[in-house]
């Protein structure tokens, strides 16, 4: 038995919304189909979530059956014109929303569960690539630049080595006492 000539695109039992259609060659030309008459209800669904289904009695019981791209030609075949195609939208699976804290100010702004705070440290809470490291301590921009100002001069075998003052001090030595070690 050849495809009928027309069928019945049904979304929303409950409103009845019904749209003839010209048999879709495949299945995903019928999600396609579906979309396009199905416009407000279906423009933001992912075509993976829609079902086509038949209407079926199994047991004595009405269901919906999922049509299968490999089956999608057969079924066709063995439907008559004007049969309703119930499109189905599957629920979207429940997800937990990540939160990320990228700064400590950001903790302040989180929901207060006093019991796992007052147990927590707040780095707990950070974003691994925003947690201050353990090893390593942070050193002031303005060091910085004051090193980069005033580089390290090394004496050249030719000259004697001149006594160090506030302003010839270099970067490894600001780093020195920052981190507390003799610059010795």
């Amino acid at each position: 038995m050849p495809a009928p000539d027309i069928l019945t695109f049904r979304f929303n039992k409950d409103n009845n919304k019904l749209c003839y259609v010209v048999p879709p060659q495949s299945l995903e030309d019928g999600l396609r189909t579906a979309k396009e008459n199905f416009q407000d209800e279906l423009y933001d669904v992912v075509p993976s979530r829609i079902n086509i289904c038949v209407n079926a009695v199994v047991a004595g019981t009405r269901q919906h059956i999922r049509i299968s791209p490999a089956s999608w030609t057969i079924v066709l075949s063995k439907l008559r014109p004007y049969e309703v195609l119930d499109i189905m939208v599957q629920s979207s699976p429940a997800r937990v929303p990540d939160i990320v804290v990228y700064s400590e100010d950001g903790i302040e702004k989180l929901p207060r569960y006093e019991d796992v705070r007052d147990k927590a440290d707040p780095d707990d809470f950070l974003a691994p690539s925003c947690a201050p490291s353990p090893k390593v301590k942070s050193i002031p921009l303005e060091t910085i630049r004051a090193a980069q100002r005033y580089p390290r001069r090394t004496p050249s075998p030719s000259r004697p080595s001149q006594p160090k003052n506030s302003s010839s001090s270099s970067f490894t030595d600001i780093a020195k006492a920052i981190f507390g070690k003799s610059s010795s």
